[in-house]
């Protein structure tokens, strides 16, 4: 074995530890502990439907069939000096219906 084909052999061998030791290095975590502020729930507005009854009138209708308050609506005006809605009525109705 000649002299530059142990420095090969030595550089090979220097590669193949570096990459090895790349290899073997832990990956970053990004998990992150959670916060200590709660956050109230908010229900999932994807299903509830909004409809407007009046120049200062809306529904909101609670279509969410999982949702202990299905079939609710509640009727809000808006009150233009506070900038406000408040509630006006609210109904619960039962769709039990069969269809055949």
């Amino acid at each position: 074995m000649s002299v530059s084909e142990k420095i090969t052999g030595v550089l090979l061998l220097g590669i193949l530890a570096c990459l090895f030791v790349i290899a073997q290095k832990p990956s970053p975590s990004f998990y992150s502990p959670p916060a200590s502020i709660s956050f109230p729930k908010v229900p999932d507005s994807s299903n509830a439907s909004v409809v407007q009854l009046d120049k200062n009138k809306i529904a909101v209708v609670d279509t969410r069939n999982d949702s202990p308050t299905f079939g609710k609506i509640l009727v809000l005006a808006f009150d233009p000096t506070t900038n406000k809605f408040t509630q006006v009525a609210d109904h619960t109705f039962s769709f039990d219906i069969v269809f055949r």
